[in-house]
């Protein structure tokens, strides 16, 4: 019965990831703006129909295609921004994480053992 269950749930999620990738949605931003828009076409007229004005009115709508496609491209652009700063920064990250496993004290030890004992592979 667990395998199964496996192979639904695992049919199911590669089936979604599939369809996913086939409309778009991790392609480029102008794909996945018109994947956006075909959502909002299909989806908005059920909202305005089925569900209770008093609903509605508490929600906020959903935001329209080309507010998403600003903000789609705003934040690609944030992370290509960020990902160039952590590759120009990463000689900091590595010098900062190397000093912190010196400061430990069993690391500390540990190199002090290598320098008075030369080879640490070596049995004593």
């Amino acid at each position: 019965m667990g395998i199964i269950r496996f192979a639904v749930k695992s049919s199911l999620a590669g089936g979604i990831v599939y369809y996913s990738v086939q409309e778009g949605l991790w392609s480029n931003a102008d794909d996945t703006i018109k994947l956006y828009g075909k959502i909002y076409a299909n989806v908005a007229p059920y909202v305005k129909e089925n569900i209770p004005k008093e609903v509605t009115n508490e929600i906020p709508q959903l935001p329209s295609v080309g507010t998403m496609m600003n903000c789609a491209k705003g934040m690609w652009n944030n992370g290509v921004k960020t990902s160039i700063k952590f590759v120009s920064e990463l000689p900091n990250h590595i010098s900062n994480g190397v000093d912190s496993l010196i400061t430990m004290s069993g690391a500390k030890e540990a190199i002090e053992g290598i320098k008075t004992n030369g080879d640490p592979t070596k049995s004593q």
